[in-house]
């Protein structure tokens, strides 16, 4: 019994390890990408709305994965610890990044209503 605990105990140890790895390893190649597209976003003055969607998907991406790590810490916590914390400040972190991908979204319909991505920034 103690020897198939301690096995468990060591295979599942270096697996969490390895998630928190993955969310870090994912989070700096949305950051790099999201850093070329917003350099590149500057250089041609914000004209192209193919590159601001690319900025917006990038900034839900960045989003959803900051959330998902956000879902582990707050499962983490025991319940009646957890009742007590005020969400909107725990999930501060994703809900900016989804708050800026709406708004580079809604640019995008104010400065180019007739583009053919239209339909991608609603979805």
């Amino acid at each position: 019994m103690r020897i198939t605990l301690l096995i468990l105990l060591f295979v599942l140890l270096p697996l969490k390890t390895k998630a928190e790895a993955n969310y870090e390893y994912l989070l700096s190649i949305i950051n790099n990408e999201l850093g070329e597209v917003a350099r590149l976003n500057k250089q041609i003055q914000a004209t192209d709305p193919n590159l601001l969607l690319r900025m917006s998907e990038l900034y839900l991406e960045r989003g959803r994965v900051k959330k998902e790590q956000e879902n582990e810490k707050f499962l983490s916590i025991p319940p009646a610890k957890r009742r007590s914390i005020n969400k909107k400040t725990f999930f501060k972190k994703s809900k900016s990044d989804i708050t800026q991908a709406y708004k580079v979204g809604g640019f995008i319909l104010k400065k180019f209503p007739k583009t053919k991505v239209r339909g991608d920034v609603f979805y």
